[in-house]
């Protein structure tokens, strides 16, 4: 399985469209399509994540780069190479280094955010996708879709000190707030693994949607969401009970997830009780967004791209109000969507 081969070449025309949820108010708060140009980035971005200083990382899969935007001016302020194809991109707590996945050479980089230099690579299984770090920046999780597996790094040694069998295809990781459990999609498997990390081996399995992708955790702890590629869904696991508590249906094909505060108030990323307000959802060949009220478990907003969505992100701020930034791997952009509080 692969990234690039489930890319679908749909070149969309014509203005965005943003389609309201019937009876929704007009005061409600919304997301919309920025005006702005689109910021160009490489071939095939396939990876988007809040990096350090209120950056922007993409991950350009088919050119084997990264592209950094400094979203105030919505520019592209330096490119770098990679070692091939990024797939995943994770920071130190203290944002002083980047790990990027190489999945066609199974090895995970290690960069320096500040110089930008290479500083170290080690090996892991086969077609590494999902990266995700521990809390206290001490180990990292990598999903390796070719040898059904998870490969545990040291990052103060850089040494995979275990490898974890998990499911078939294993996608993507995230591990909880506190640290003690880490979530890996089972992408053929139709379940989500989840890992002890005091013992690294798994402690559960969850069945969830066909073809889940994607995970990620809210910052409350309070549950984790899984994009069903296959289902045209978003499983909601209930981090307390590990049982799939609700199924929101999306868009074709949902990819990536990410999830904001409204709140101006909640300026710490991660910190207890700073819980999302919304989770957005990119459905590729849907050639939209699904915006997911998580108070009510109910999609108010699907907005219409034109194009196909590979990867969505907020900034490390996690606030609604500084954009939710959306890649497009088809026409080598990078999107805005503004946040409008409503009244």
């Amino acid at each position: 399985m692969n990234r690039r081969s489930k890319v679908l070449s749909v070149f969309g025309a014509g203005a965005a469209l943003l389609i309201a949820v019937p009876g929704a108010s007009a005061l409600a708060p919304s997301f919309s399509l920025a005006s702005e140009v689109p910021i160009t980035v490489g071939v095939g971005p396939d990876v988007l994540t809040g990096g350090p200083g209120g950056s922007l990382w993409v991950g350009n899969d088919g050119e084997s780069t990264i592209s950094i935007i400094n979203p105030l001016t919505q520019a592209v302020t330096r490119t770098i190479g990679s070692n091939s194809h990024p797939d995943g991109i994770v920071f130190s707590p203290l944002g002083d280094t980047a790990y990027v996945i190489n999945d066609n050479q199974a090895t995970v980089s290690r960069i320096n955010t500040t110089t930008f230099a290479l500083t170290g690579t080690v090996r892991v299984g086969s077609t590494p996708y999902g990266l995700a770090i521990t809390p206290n920046g001490r180990y990292l999780y990598t999903a390796n879709s070719g040898s059904k597996s998870v490969s545990v790094i040291d990052t103060t040694t850089f040494r995979v000190t275990k490898t974890i069998a998990v499911g078939k295809s294993p996608y993507d990781t995230a591990v909880t707030p506190s640290g003690g459990y880490v979530l890996v999609t089972n992408y053929d498997s139709k379940t989500v693994s989840v890992i002890n990390t005091t013992s690294n081996t798994v402690s559960r399995t969850i069945t969830v949607g066909t073809n889940p992708y994607a995970v990620v955790i809210n910052p409350n702890a309070v549950a984790a969401y899984v994009s069903n590629d296959g289902a045209a869904s978003v499983s909601v696991i209930s981090l307390s009970t590990w049982r799939v508590t609700r199924t929101i249906a999306v868009g074709k094909h949902p990819w990536s997830l990410s999830g904001c505060h409204s709140a101006l108030g909640e300026l710490v990323p991660g910190a207890p009780g700073t819980g999302w307000d919304y989770l957005l959802v990119p459905n590729n060949s849907g050639k939209s967004v699904s915006v997911i009220n998580l108070t009510t478990s109910a999609v108010t907003q699907t907005i219409g791209l034109g194009v196909a969505p590979n990867a969505v992100s907020a900034l490390q701020s996690g606030l609604c109000s500084d954009g939710i930034w959306v890649a497009d791997g088809v026409a080598k952009k990078v999107q805005k969507l503004n946040f409008t509080p409503g009244s």
